[in-house]
């Protein structure tokens, strides 16, 4: 099955977990669509002593409870906003996270300082070679020169 079937069974799960007050401020048409689309031999159960972000359930699944949360149990619309501000500052730090990790300034200058290592290295490796004449060219070359003069 896909991840949203078991997204939604997740979600079903834990909105079988909340009391009767909050699981009735859902839309009956949003709790079937969790009820119908969920896959059915996914179980999820949910120890109640630990937070939710301590449980094993997937991003998507908080998404969509934090939706809920902002959209039906919110008591008040100072309680919406702050929720709203706190949703806007996580996708701003995700969205500076992978602006520093993908920015094309980071790229080229990792690239940059590969060659320039890989440069250093081969110059390093480079040595001088000494250029000895053999035998049979220093007679030539004396040779040479005396004709010359």
């Amino acid at each position: 099955m896909s991840t949203s079937s078991r997204t939604y069974a997740e979600v079903d799960a834990f909105l079988n977990t909340v009391d009767d007050e909050h699981r009735e401020k859902i839309p009956k048409k949003l709790r079937n669509l969790f009820i119908k689309n969920k896959e059915e031999n996914y179980n999820v159960t949910y120890d109640l002593s630990k937070p939710i972000h301590e449980q094993e359930i997937s991003k998507e699944a908080i998404s969509i409870i934090a939706l809920l949360h902002l959209n039906y149990w919110c008591k008040s619309e100072k309680e919406k906003q702050d929720l709203t501000k706190l949703f806007n500052e996580n996708t701003l730090k995700k969205e500076e996270e992978k602006q520093k990790k993908y920015s094309v300034d980071n790229l080229f200058k990792n690239r940059k300082v590969e060659q320039a290592v890989t440069n250093e290295e081969e110059k390093s490796n480079m040595q001088m070679i000494e250029y000895k004449e053999n035998v049979f060219n220093k007679i030539i070359n004396f040779i040479k020169r005396m004709f010359k003069k």
